[in-house]
């Protein structure tokens, strides 16, 4: 920010952009990274700058801004953040950083300190005991942010307790690499062939895409097709990427040059609604290719049979599906790699049975939110990574509220919504209770003058509003009309359980309504909300606390966990945030889950970045040491057999 003598200004505006640059503001007096007003003077102490300012206002002009050091006056004052950027992300006064040799401090402020007659810049980490590090600002990579507990106990500095803590974990976790070495040394041990660099299907892909890939979508293609045709051995690789940021087009891109090589794909999904649209998908994008491409989920039930065989006969090469491709009754003839869109999505059988499958493929997952396990296998180095954070062109944040159930505010929404010709899903996860709920619905709608009627076959749309429901205990042919219409415009709102919150891409549904959020966890918030804001009209959710069938009163609690699930959500309004919220979730349910009792423990103590980092370290000296072990035994080998010749 920089803040021009004789120009104008809102001082209130000046607060709040101090404020988000990591300013706070004092009573009395200020220091690096706060500011003070007293009447029509603003004092600043900018932490690019060794002394405070002060800025006087006639009105809303600046009329001087002057040193507090040399009472010299300035034409301009520049104002750089207080934050720190790692290699995780923006971090501001109050975050708990690890630095790997000092231990976990606070971050309090940059600032500028003389030596030697030099201005420097540095940064100020306050320890347990009141002891301050002051760190050179241009090393602050080497800095991590803590994820693990909460409030996580701070480092003396200069004494032993770090150092033995750190040589703890990482006994630890020289035995833990060896564990999760046999386990993808399994995975290592199945041999193939690279797959084909002729990249001739690859190239009709991409000159019939009406977009150009963002450079995130291009590195994200690049490292897994160096995967795929400079390897030996199958990949297990997760891409992530915000809902709608083409996760997808960069796995179907992929996706070629194992068919290119005469291999068969198979596109795991977790729900009928989206295996039905990435079939949709698939067909219009591989139009001009001679793929054989069909669908295996309860929509086309009644063909199961034939496609099964053709499967086994190699005469599909894409298939696409639920949990149904998982069955034992389906023999792949030649399946070079499998995608899986949100692997958490699976129930527990279904993730055992892909185990088994994963062993001997090359996998592609695609995820959002990464569940916790996933994220630090990633993190650790024990699965290859890509990540897509540049949205697409056009693409907007979506406006999140989280509320107590109330009647007014939820017809405000319907009406906005409704009055720009918008549709609306509304979740209520209770199939049990989903009918009284239309029925609510129905009649707040008509008590509020809105008129309203229930979806039925062969209707035709006037101006009514039209409430249709879906259902994952629906028929096929039920689920998919409905579907098919609300993707046609004849429906107006969507009462559904989560069926729909994988894969719908629908651009003219830009307002969510969920009942009862409290009772979700995160990563279901954080996708559903992904239904939303697909294209470049503003978009709104609303995720209320309590439901339509029930009152929320005003002294009933909720659980911390959940309050912390919502304040997470509703944090994060900018697209691409589902990494984010990922590490997030990790905080909130702590790692006993991701780890086990005694390794959470270990994780807790320096935090899961530098976790990782210790873990990927031992996990290369355990190979190092494996080698050399497998040369020595080679040359042991060697020398026999030579002694044996004489």
């Amino acid at each position: 920010m920089i803040l021009n003598r004789e120009s104008k200004y809102y001082i209130s505006e000046i607060h709040r952009t101090l404020t988000s640059y990591g300013y706070s503001r004092e009573q009395l007096g200020v220091h690096p990274g706060t500011f003070s007003q007293k009447g029509d003077a603003l004092t600043i102490w900018p932490v690019n700058s060794d002394h405070n300012f002060r800025v006087d206002f006639f009105g809303n002009i600046i009329e001087q801004i002057i040193s507090l050091t040399s009472n010299k006056e300035h034409k301009s004052l520049t104002i750089n953040k207080n934050s720190i950027i790692t290699e995780d992300g923006e971090y501001f006064p109050g975050a708990f950083i690890v630095h790997p040799y000092h231990g976990i401090g606070i971050f309090q402020t940059n600032l500028i300190k003389n030596v030697s007659g030099e201005n420097k810049q540095f940064i100020h980490l306050e320890y347990a005991k009141n002891d301050s590090l002051y760190f050179p600002k241009n090393r602050e990579k080497e800095l991590m942010v803590y994820i693990g507990r909460k409030k996580p106990r701070l480092t003396r500095l200069n004494s032993d307790s770090w150092h033995n803590t750190k040589q703890r974990v990482t006994e630890n976790l020289l035995v833990l690499a060896k564990e999760l070495l046999e386990i993808y040394s399994q995975r290592s041990a199945h041999k193939r062939k690279p797959f084909s660099k002729d990249f001739g299907f690859l190239r009709v892909l991409e000159e019939s895409f009406d977009y150009k890939l963002t450079i995130d979508q291009q590195k994200a293609l690049g490292e897994i097709i160096d995967n795929l045709t400079n390897t030996d051995y199958p990949q297990d690789h997760l891409l992530v990427g915000d809902v709608g940021f083409g996760k997808t087009e960069v796995a179907i891109r992929a996706a070629s040059v194992v068919l290119a090589s005469g291999r068969q794909v198979a596109l795991l999904s977790p729900t009928t609604i989206l295996s039905a649209q990435h079939e949709t998908l698939l067909v219009e994008r591989f139009k001009d290719l001679p793929i054989k491409i069909a669908q295996l989920s309860r929509f086309n039930s009644s063909n199961h049979t034939e496609i099964i065989d053709k499967i086994s006969n190699n005469q599909i090469d894409f298939i696409v599906g639920t949990h149904k491709l998982l069955s034992e009754k389906i023999n792949f003839e030649n399946l070079g790699l499998l995608i899986i869109d949100e692997e958490q999505r699976f129930g527990v059988k279904q993730k055992e049975k892909l185990k088994k499958v994963k062993q001997n493929i090359d996998v592609i997952s695609l995820s959002a939110t990464p569940i916790p396990r996933t994220l630090f296998m990633s993190l650790s180095g024990l699965r290859s990574l890509s990540l897509i954070n540049m949205p697409p062109i056009g693409r907007k944040g979506v406006s999140v509220s989280v509320k107590k159930f109330n009647q007014k505010t939820l017809i405000d929404y319907l009406k906005r919504e409704l009055d720009r010709k918008g549709q609306i899903y509304y979740i209520h996860n209770r199939v049990q209770s989903i009918h009284a709920a239309k029925n609510r619905l129905a009649k707040l709608l008509k008590e509020n003058k809105i008129k309203n009627r229930i979806f039925e076959k062969s209707m035709t749309k006037d101006d009514y509003v039209v409430i249709g429901v879906a259902h994952g205990q629906m028929s096929e042919s039920g689920l998919s009309e409905t579907m098919n219409h609300f993707l046609s415009g004849d429906i107006d709102i969507l009462l559904s359980s989560t069926i729909v919150e994988n894969g719908l891409d629908h651009p003219n549904a830009n307002t969510l309504i969920i009942d009862n959020a409290e009772q979700f966890g995160l990563s279901d918030l954080y996708q559903l909300r992904g239904r939303i804001g697909r294209r470049d009209r503003k978009a709104y959710a609303l995720f209320m606390i309590g439901g339509i069938l029930s009152s929320f009163s005003e002294d009933k609690i909720i659980s911390n966990t959940a309050r912390e699930r919502l304040s997470a959500i509703a944090e994060i309004e900018e697209i691409g945030g589902g990494w984010q919220l990922a590490l997030k979730d990790l905080e909130i349910r702590g790692s006993g889950n991701l780890l086990g009792r005694e390794q959470s423990g270990y994780m807790e103590a320096i935090g899961l970045l530098l976790y990782s980092k210790l873990l990927k370290e031992a996990v290369d000296h355990v190979k190092k040491d494996e080698l050399k072990k497998h040369l020595q035994a080679k040359i042991n080998s060697t020398s026999f057999s030579v002694q044996d010749k004489f």
